[in-house]
């Protein structure tokens, strides 16, 4: 008998009532129930279906100890042996951690470094052209907002920070070449207080200094910022999300400076911003 049959009356039991008079009320009720059973068995016991033959993707967590108060991280290659490292910012400690990665996915010990106080975002890049990865970490320094430029010795080890004033509140910042002289700068975002907002422009001078910074205003208490060409123009441009709903567009003249501020309001709340990497994508302004 098959399944259809099975779970209900056959196609001749419903051309014939002398059939269907006979089949007790019983039996039929009994049919219907074992398909009911099966149906559920079938849903609340999905292993019970054949095992799906497609990929499982599984992370296993492991925990590697850093300074007191993490607040940012990057990743390179610090010491040349082809594998990635990580730096971490520790706020509380005014240090960053180097933890160097090993060969079979783990991170070996911590090594400190000096910062000024209470670091928070940080990005990494070769400040001086020398092949090495340098250390970049934006920080309070006693509430006067700096940038510690940390350069790399090739080893894994770091030089002794060297502070650059930025605006009040530093909070995160971006590298690129803002004034396409083949030597990279910063972007520092400043969240100077609940109304104000600014992004300060170091340009890298290719010795590992930078020069005084620029400040451009933006949204009320920025949150965080990204650097990309928004218009195809060769130029990079920045973004900054605000506090105050909106997203504020910096449009680069390729000297180093801005020609435009756009503010957008369309955001909700806006918390960060993820970048876009194709050379398709454009902002419609």
């Amino acid at each position: 008998m098959s399944g259809l049959q099975f779970c209900g009356p056959s196609e001749s039991s419903w051309s014939s009532g002398r059939e269907a008079s006979n089949l007790s009320r019983s039996r039929r009720v009994y049919r219907w129930f074992l398909c009911f059973l099966a149906a559920l068995t079938i849903l609340v016991c999905p292993a019970a279906l054949p095992a799906s033959s497609g990929p499982h993707y599984v992370f296993n967590r492991a925990d590697f100890p850093t300074g007191n108060v993490p607040s940012g991280t990057a990743v390179a290659d610090f010491n040349g042996d082809g594998r990635q490292d990580l730096v971490v910012s520790n706020t509380s400690d005014n240090t960053v951690s180097i933890l160097l990665g090993q060969a079979d996915g783990t991170l070996g010990a911590k090594t400190d470094f000096s910062t000024g106080t209470a670091p928070l975002g940080v990005v990494v890049g070769d400040f001086n052209g020398d092949g090495k990865i340098d250390i970049a970490v934006v920080g309070d320094c006693n509430a006067a907002g700096c940038v510690s430029i940390l350069l790399g010795n090739g080893d894994g080890t770091f030089q002794t920070h060297a502070d650059y004033a930025t605006g009040a509140g530093p909070i995160g910042l971006v590298v690129g070449d803002f004034n396409r002289d083949g030597v990279l700068d910063l972007a520092i975002l400043d969240t100077c207080g609940p109304s104000c907002g600014f992004v300060s422009v170091l340009l890298g001078k290719g010795d590992g200094t930078f020069l005084a910074r620029t400040d451009y205003p933006v949204g009320q208490a920025p949150g965080a910022i990204v650097v990309q060409d928004f218009n195809g123009d060769g130029n990079l441009d920045l973004a900054v999300a605000n506090s105050s709903n909106t997203v504020s567009v910096l449009l680069g003249k390729g000297d180093g400076t801005s020609r435009h501020t756009w503010t957008l309001y369309r955001m909700q709340r806006p918390l960060e911003l993820l970048q876009a990497t194709s050379p398709e994508t454009r902002f419609q302004i």
